[in-house]
C-alpha cells in the first residue's frame, strides 16, 4: 500500500489520492481528518464544484436542505 502524500499551508491541505472504480462509477477519496475536521459521516451529502479544479464543500447549497 502506498502512503499518502499531504502537505499543509496554514488552512490549506493540499494532498494525493487515487481515482477508483466503483461499480460502473469511479471515486476519490477525503482523507479522515478533514471528514473529522468538518463532522461528516459516511452517506453525508458535499457539494462538489467542477471546472479545471476539483472543490469539495461540506456545506449544502444555500436554500438546500
Amino acid at each position: 500500500m502506498r502512503k499518502r502524500r499531504s502537505i499543509k499551508f496554514g488552512d490549506i491541505l493540499h494532498t494525493t489520492g487515487r481515482i477508483i472504480a466503483m461499480g460502473d462509477s469511479v471515486a476519490i477519496t477525503l482523507p479522515k481528518s478533514w471528514v473529522r475536521e468538518h463532522g461528516l459521516k459516511v452517506g453525508d451529502t458535499v457539494v462538489k464544484v467542477a471546472n479545471s479544479m476539483l472543490t469539495v464543500n461540506p456545506k449544502p447549497i444555500e436554500g438546500e436542505k
